[in-house]
């Protein structure tokens, strides 16, 4: 599943207080991590094994069709099964909420002898079944998913397994549809099963609706048959065995758009409206397949691939075998697609159709084997789709992300330990799971990596793993006994916390003493490699060297004494899952930020030589010797170094900025390359006194093709009221895209406008949920200048978000925003 379910947002980047949109966006306050000690918290429940296998499934065949009115599906299962080794009489199949109206043997006779508690249905069987005997039994039901307990997590907001959205077509702004959600024991919420990942079965699927949808499911189409009541029945059926928790449905009015990768299907359905962008947004697919399929040296194992993007998906996106599902945000048109794209998503699903799909999981304990894998391909596709610094960057935001949790919660990857299995899909599953691999890739080298992967998936193929097969495919690999990584990595909470100082060795070289800080009191003393460069005083080649650390301290000498040193970096290439601590003088940062082999290096060291230096040094003012730096950084080949370098003007005033630095502010309003970098760059521009004088900027940037570059153009104008803007209003007011919808509410705002609420409303109602979380400020500063009625009205949607939203962040905000605006009706 999706990192997206773990989903992040943070607060639009701003420069200034004359640029910031006047929104109040609050958020929980990040506690200094020297001042205030944490408590780590680590899960503490039951012990969960692997469910016991008393049966095996064989193959599950299910005939559907919907009562939209009722919310209802009526369903005929069809399963056959096994018993795994011993003799069994009963068996308990998992059925939630259904109304069961008969179940029998496929011979037709019935069975009489069974009990159903709502959540599970015991059948005393007729005899003895042995490990030679088959199974079948035929159960009619109706799945009444709407009518179960509600249930959800951060993660899947709800479990119900099936949805059906506006069954009756009372809502003009949502099409009507019906689609499943699985993972993880909600596959039972619509047909009866053995629910749970150790489980595999071949499936037939016949699912019957209106003519006018599209019906899919895993697998391939074998037919469809149109019915004398104007419906179709659609014959679908997957012959590779898979977990109950991927079969899946969708039906609805999407358009198919389709491509193929060595004969394979590969289709994309979105609705209608977005059918012309189906294939920029999912084009890649191909070429992902191809790359997966040629790094693992493992073809892609099923018979097609469909894409599929529904409304209100409960979670960021599914990887259902052969057939993923997507939220409603993938649906985006060109412009959007020149500043970013939904590769991160689209790569993680498909690389799950190897791992959690081909190779499962055989307990959530091990939901890393799934999706650890899944972070790690989006690393793999970034490097390889787009560089070393852009799989570089990716990582880092994964390390960023796991960090935060980290400074709270710690757990080991693979964990028995706990009381909701929605506790498995955090950060350590994801995005700590990912950097693991990254890094065992890099200890075992790349060749090594995928040829253990390949074995893995080879000697694994459909069925359920645990983390020991896959320690052992490396083993068998490269062989070497691979517990050292495994266990500490794997199986211990924590990660490393490397403190690195540099000095004269008693030979006059370079000593580097490597210590590791982190709680060693369950053992955890990590063995990591560690590239090392460096480089002296007039000498323009770069050296690297290799070493390994294992020791609570580690000692490594170079054959350099301190003061030649220009440039030293442990831990060049980024792969220490945590922290590395290293204090640097000006010289070595000097040489870290003009010679750092990619953008992250730059990024720190400019970032350390421009903070004040001493408590003499004013923090509001750039240091005189620190305007090279800026220079050289607003000129860096990377974006990441040349925003953080423009970010220096809203913290501190900065000597030469009419002679120097303005003409640089007004080329990067122009022709910056990078679309959010540009938007940020008109953002300062018209932050200035002389706004005005700029205003041909600003009429350029409206018309270019990026959201960024257009919304924040169009903020500047609207902030000097310019007439042939103003005039334009209109036909802005219907671009669905969170920059044009801030700057025109700013606007409103600013000229005490009282005639858009129920613009402001709408686009509340229809805005993503980070878009919500970057508008509500907006929103309710424009409602604060309203009559009463229309405030109530905004104090209800936000309260409505603060009970119903699925981020928690959300719903902390919007309760302090509704809490406001409740304060001012009763003044």
């Amino acid at each position: 599943m999706s990192t997206k379910r773990l989903f992040q947002f943070p607060l639009l980047l701003f420069f200034t207080a004359v640029v910031l949109l006047s929104a109040c966006k609050k958020q929980p306050a990040k506690t200094s991590e020297k001042n205030t000690p944490k408590t780590i918290q680590t899960s503490r429940g039951a012990y969960n094994p692997s469910n016991p296998l008393y049966w095996d499934l064989i193959h599950t065949k299910l005939e559907v069709s919907f009562d939209f009115k009722k919310k209802h599906l009526l369903g005929k299962a069809t399963l056959s099964a096994k018993p795994h080794f011993y003799a069994q009489n009963t068996v308990v199949l998992q059925a939630k909420g259904f109304d069961i109206h008969s179940i029998s043997y496929l011979n037709g006779a019935k069975i009489s002898s069974y009990t159903y508690d709502s959540k599970a249905i015991t059948i005393t069987l007729d005899k003895n079944y042995t490990r030679t005997d088959t199974l079948k039994l035929v159960i009619d039901y109706t799945a009444k998913p709407d009518d179960l307990p509600k249930t959800g997590s951060d993660a899947i907001t709800e479990e119900k397994g099936l949805y059906f959205i506006d069954p009756l077509e009372t809502d003009p702004k949502k099409p009507t549809q019906v689609w499943t959600q699985g993972e993880t024991q909600s596959a039972s919420c619509w047909f009866p099963t053995f629910d749970s990942p150790n489980q595999r079965s071949t499936q037939e699927m016949y699912i019957t609706a209106d003519k006018k949808y599209q019906v899919i499911s895993n697998g391939e189409l074998n037919y469809k048959t149109e019915n004398a009541d104007g419906t179709l029945t659609w014959s679908w059926s997957m012959k590779k065995p898979h977990a109950p928790y991927l079969f899946m449905m969708a039906v609805g009015e999407f358009a198919k758009v389709t491509d193929t990768w060595n004969g394979i299907e590969v289709s994309y359905y979105v609705e209608p409206a977005y059918e012309k962008y189906a294939r920029s947004i999912f084009g890649e697919t191909p070429a992902m397949i191809e790359f997966f399929s040629t790094k693992l040296n493992y073809p892609f194992p099923w018979p097609k691939y469909s894409q599929i993007v529904v409304r209100d998906f409960v979670s960021g996106a599914m990887e259902n075998t052969s057939a993923s599902i997507f939220m409603e945000a993938l649906e985006v048109d060109d412009r959007f697609l020149v500043d970013d794209n939904w590769e991160q998503i689209i790569a993680h699903e498909l690389f799950h159709h190897w791992f959690g799909d081909l190779v499962t999981c055989e307990s959530w304990s091990n939901l890393p084997l799934n999706e650890s894998f899944a972070n790690f391909s989006e690393i793999a596709w970034f490097e390889h789709k787009h560089g070393y610094e852009a799989g570089l960057k990716h990582a880092q935001e994964d390390l960023e992300g796991y960090l935060s949790e980290a400074e709270t919660t710690q757990n080991p990857l693979i964990r028995f330990h706990y009381t909701d299995i929605e506790e498995m899909f955090d950060r350590h599953s994801y995005n700590k799971g990912g950097l693991v691999l990254n890094m065992l890739r890099d200890a075992v080298g790349e060749e090594a990596f995928y040829k253990s992967l390949n074995l893995y998936l080879t000697r694994n193929a459909y069925s359920p793993v645990e983390i020991d097969e896959l320690r052992m495919a490396f083993e068998d690999v490269t062989g070497e006994d691979m517990h050292w990584f495994f266990d500490t990595w794997f199986m211990k909470r924590g990660h490393a916390q490397l403190s690195v100082e540099h000095h004269v060795s008693k030979d006059k070289k370079t000593e580097i003493v490597i210590e590791q800080m982190q709680d060693t009191t369950e053992g955890t003393l990590y063995r990591i490699p560690l590239q090392i460069d460096y480089r002296t005083s007039g000498d323009t080649t770069l050296r690297s060297a290799r070493y390994w650390i294992s020791q609570k301290k580690d000692s490594i000498v170079l054959p350099v004494s301190v003061s030649e040193l220009s440039y030293l970096v442990v831990d060049s290439k980024h792969l220490v899952v945590g922290t590395v601590q290293h204090e640097k003088n000006r010289t070595l940062l000097k040489g870290q930020f003009l010679y750092g082999t990619d953008y992250l290096l730059r990024k720190n060291a400019f970032e350390a030589l421009v903070k004040p230096a001493s408590a003499k040094d004013n923090p509001y003012l750039v240091q005189p010797e620190n305007i090279d730096f800026l220079t050289k950084a607003l000129n860096d080949r990377s974006a990441e170094v040349r925003s953080v370098a423009l970010l220096e003007f809203t913290k501190r005033a900065v000597p030469n900025l009419e002679t120097v630095f303005i003409p640089k502010m007004k080329e990067m309003a122009q022709t910056e390359p990078n679309g959010e970098l540009r938007s940020k760059a008109i953002s300062l521009v018209a932050s200035l006194e002389n706004n005005a004088d700029y205003i041909s900027i600003y009429k350029k940037g409206l018309n270019d093709p990026s959201y960024y570059v257009s919304g924040a153009s169009l903020k500047a104008l609207l902030v000097l009221q310019d007439a042939e803007t103003v005039a334009r209003i209109k036909e802005f007011e219907s671009i669905n895209n969170v920059n044009f919808i801030s700057s025109l509410a700013a606007y409103f705002i600013q000229t005490n406008d009282q005639t858009h609420y129920n613009w402001f409303e709408e686009k509340m109602q229809q805005a993503s949920d980070q878009d919500v979380y970057n508008l509500m400020g907006l929103f309710t500063k424009y409602a604060l200048q309203l009559g009463n009625e229309d405030k109530a009205r905004a104090s209800k949607l936000l309260k409505d978000i603060s009970i119903n939203n699925q981020h928690e962040v959300i719903r902390q905000n919007a309760t302090l925003y509704y809490q406001y605006l409740d304060k001012s009706l009763k003044n």
